[in-house]
């Protein structure tokens, strides 16, 4: 990618070009985000990548990927299905959807990975037939800012907010949801005797 850099002298004198990041970009619409001063998106195959603002108000790529530490679910995303990722940034933490081995129904997304800002660490891997995601959005609820996301079923669904399990639809019931269990589980590192 390119930047174009502009004063207030006449144009001929204030555009140049720099490079900024060679041999990947964005994957497509809706797969980056800004975080602060800094831009995080997709890069095929590479993962999630930023690009950040200098002191000198440059902006630089950055080569290490943020997503790194779980390269093995990145590897699990189907490029086929790229221009569906989606990322978002709320409550400190940046939400991916993506469609991991093939995706659910026509290569839509289904998983959310979630890093924390503020522990600068991925601390959830999130799949299942209840998260689809289509595109994410934020909008007042119970007076504060929340994130949602609009699935492929159809259903408009609150990020962070069940913790006993995920709501599917089910018309049967008197309030059109069903709950499932989701599964939780904690990897830590080895100890040898």
């Amino acid at each position: 990618g390119y930047i174009v850099e502009g004063t207030n002298a006449t144009f001929g004198t204030s555009v140049s070009i720099q490079p900024v990041i060679r041999n990947y970009g964005v994957s497509g619409r809706g797969a980056a985000v800004v975080v602060g001063s800094d831009v995080y998106f997709y890069a095929s195959r590479r993962g999630i990548v930023s690009l950040a603002q200098t002191e000198q108000s440059k902006v630089r790529g950055v080569d290490m990927p943020l997503s790194e530490p779980i390269q093995p679910l990145i590897d699990r995303i189907d490029p086929r299905y790229e221009s569906n990722i989606r990322l978002a940034w709320w409550n400190n933490g940046l939400y991916v959807a993506c469609p991991l081995d093939g995706g659910g129904v026509g290569g839509s997304c289904n998983a959310i990975l979630h890093y924390d800002f503020i522990n600068q660490s991925w601390s959830s891997h999130d799949s299942g037939d209840a998260i689809n995601p289509v595109e994410f959005f934020t909008a007042q609820y119970n007076n504060s800012q929340r994130l949602f996301y609009i699935g492929a079923d159809g259903f408009i669904n609150l990020i962070e907010e069940n913790d006993s399990g995920d709501d599917l639809a089910d018309l049967t019931q008197e309030d059109g949801l069903e709950t499932t269990d989701f599964e939780s589980y904690l990897l830590t590192r080895g100890y040898h005797t």
